[in-house]
């Protein structure tokens, strides 16, 4: 019988340490504040729009054949 409630009081101190957790897990949700930061995929069209010219005139010049090098 002391083994029933040896077990019984394990289960218990489980049950509550977990309780004591998920508490605590729903307090610093609740004190979690939302970014005020906007997020980087929104930051700026201009720059989307930079970056593509930018890959486009790259990628121009080394698939379309106009590199500096002489052929040999």
């Amino acid at each position: 019988m002391k083994k029933k409630y040896g077990e019984k009081a394990d289960v218990e101190a489980e049950e509550t340490a977990e309780a004591e957790n998920e508490a605590e897990a729903n307090e610093a949700l609740e004190g979690a504040e939302a970014e005020e930061t906007p997020a980087l995929a929104a930051h700026s069209e201009d720059e989307t729009v930079e970056v593509i010219a930018s890959l486009n005139e790259y990628f121009s010049g080394v698939l379309g054949g106009t590199n500096n090098e002489k052929e040999s």
